[in-house]
Protein backbone atom coordinates (compact mmCIF):
# COMPACT_ATOMS: atom_id res chain seq x y z
CA UNK A 1 0.00 0.00 0.00
CA UNK A 2 1.43 3.38 -0.95
CA UNK A 3 1.59 6.27 1.48
CA UNK A 4 -1.20 8.05 -0.43
CA UNK A 5 -3.42 4.96 -0.23
CA UNK A 6 -2.67 4.61 3.49
CA UNK A 7 -3.64 8.23 4.10
CA UNK A 8 -6.82 7.77 2.06
CA UNK A 9 -7.67 4.62 4.04
CA UNK A 10 -7.16 6.49 7.34
CA UNK A 11 -9.30 9.39 6.11
CA UNK A 12 -12.06 6.93 5.20
CA UNK A 13 -11.88 5.27 8.64
CA UNK A 14 -12.08 8.66 10.37
CA UNK A 15 -15.08 9.66 8.23
CA UNK A 16 -16.83 6.36 9.03
CA UNK A 17 -16.06 6.82 12.74
CA UNK A 18 -17.61 10.30 12.67
CA UNK A 19 -20.80 8.91 11.10
CA UNK A 20 -20.89 6.16 13.73
CA UNK A 21 -20.32 8.69 16.51
CA UNK A 22 -23.28 10.79 15.33
CA UNK A 23 -25.52 7.69 15.31
CA UNK A 24 -24.27 6.74 18.77
CA UNK A 25 -24.94 10.24 20.09
CA UNK A 26 -28.55 10.16 18.82
CA UNK A 27 -29.24 7.03 20.90
CA UNK A 28 -27.00 8.02 23.79
CA UNK A 29 -27.71 7.32 27.42
CA UNK A 30 -25.69 6.53 30.54
CA UNK A 31 -26.52 2.85 30.08
CA UNK A 32 -25.35 2.82 26.46
CA UNK A 33 -22.17 4.67 27.42
CA UNK A 34 -21.49 2.18 30.24
CA UNK A 35 -22.03 -0.75 27.88
CA UNK A 36 -19.70 0.74 25.26
CA UNK A 37 -16.96 1.31 27.86
CA UNK A 38 -17.31 -2.25 29.12
CA UNK A 39 -17.15 -3.61 25.58
CA UNK A 40 -13.95 -1.69 24.87
CA UNK A 41 -12.41 -2.92 28.12
CA UNK A 42 -13.22 -6.57 27.38
CA UNK A 43 -11.83 -6.23 23.86
CA UNK A 44 -8.59 -4.77 25.23
CA UNK A 45 -8.28 -7.57 27.77
CA UNK A 46 -8.83 -10.35 25.21
CA UNK A 47 -5.59 -12.36 25.64
CA UNK A 48 -4.29 -12.29 22.07
CA UNK A 49 -5.09 -8.58 21.61
CA UNK A 50 -3.59 -7.76 25.00
CA UNK A 51 -0.40 -9.58 23.96
CA UNK A 52 -0.20 -7.64 20.70
CA UNK A 53 -0.69 -4.33 22.51
CA UNK A 54 1.95 -5.29 25.08
CA UNK A 55 4.42 -6.20 22.32
CA UNK A 56 3.81 -2.87 20.58
CA UNK A 57 4.29 -0.96 23.86
CA UNK A 58 7.63 -2.66 24.55
CA UNK A 59 8.89 -2.03 21.00
CA UNK A 60 7.69 1.60 20.91
CA UNK A 61 8.94 2.60 24.36
CA UNK A 62 11.87 0.25 24.80
CA UNK A 63 10.69 -0.19 28.39
CA UNK A 64 9.63 -3.28 30.30
CA UNK A 65 8.84 -6.71 28.96
CA UNK A 66 5.82 -8.22 27.26
CA UNK A 67 4.72 -10.51 30.12
CA UNK A 68 4.69 -7.64 32.62
CA UNK A 69 2.83 -5.37 30.16
CA UNK A 70 0.17 -8.06 29.64
CA UNK A 71 -0.43 -8.25 33.40
CA UNK A 72 -0.34 -4.47 33.74
CA UNK A 73 -2.82 -3.94 30.88
CA UNK A 74 -5.17 -6.53 32.38
CA UNK A 75 -5.01 -5.17 35.92
CA UNK A 76 -5.25 -1.50 34.89
CA UNK A 77 -8.27 -2.24 32.69
CA UNK A 78 -10.04 -4.10 35.51
CA UNK A 79 -9.21 -1.23 37.88
CA UNK A 80 -10.54 1.35 35.46
CA UNK A 81 -13.77 -0.64 34.98
CA UNK A 82 -14.13 -0.81 38.78
CA UNK A 83 -13.48 2.93 39.16
CA UNK A 84 -16.05 3.83 36.48
CA UNK A 85 -18.81 1.59 37.85
CA UNK A 86 -21.85 3.64 38.85
CA UNK A 87 -20.10 6.95 38.04
CA UNK A 88 -22.16 9.49 36.10
CA UNK A 89 -20.23 10.17 32.94
CA UNK A 90 -22.89 11.04 30.42
CA UNK A 91 -24.96 14.18 29.97
CA UNK A 92 -24.71 17.05 32.44
CA UNK A 93 -22.26 15.76 35.04
CA UNK A 94 -21.89 18.92 37.09
CA UNK A 95 -21.00 22.59 37.16
CA UNK A 96 -17.57 24.04 37.74
CA UNK A 97 -17.38 27.45 39.32
CA UNK A 98 -14.60 29.55 37.83
CA UNK A 99 -13.33 32.51 39.78
CA UNK A 100 -12.60 35.68 37.85
CA UNK A 101 -9.01 36.87 38.00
Amino acid sequence: MTETNEIRAIDEMVAAARVAQKAYERKASQSLFDSACQAVAWVLMEPERNKILAEIAVVETGLGNVEDKIRKNHNKTLGLMRDLKDVKSFGHVGDVKIKAL
